[in-house]
């Protein structure tokens, strides 16, 4: 029984380890544990920070494209990690289009450095 005035808890099963909106948001598109979430997560975060944007503030503007993208880069890893742009790739593959307009203009830190090499 909930009492009144009292958030809903989330199980285990349901914490991505944000904020429960987020977590609802990424459960809802993520289709996965939250242990195989953290796993693709880690992964994309480094490639969100060569954007320039923390991965943390990205999954909570964003969390159904996190989650889609995620997904993306568990299902097609190989790929998104050999690509010039990953996070662009993995955008791409998760049907990440609001995410895929904003990457558009924003410019990729490592691909700036090799381009200055």
């Amino acid at each position: 029984m909930q009492r009144f005035n009292s958030a809903p808890s989330t199980s285990p099963s349901d914490d991505f380890g944000f904020s429960p909106s987020v977590n609802a948001s990424i459960r809802d598109n993520f289709n996965g544990s939250p242990q195989e979430f953290q796993q693709g997560f880690q992964a994309m975060s480094a490639d969100i920070t060569q954007h320039g944007m923390d991965s943390n503030v990205f999954a909570a503007q964003y969390p159904q494209e996190t989650a889609q993208m995620t997904r993306a880069y568990l299902d097609h890893s190989d790929e998104i990690m050999t690509a010039r742009d990953p996070l662009m790739r993995a955008s791409e593959l998760g049907n990440a289009s609001r995410v895929k307009e904003i990457l558009t203009f924003m410019p990729n830190k490592q691909t700036d450095e090799e381009n200055q090499a």
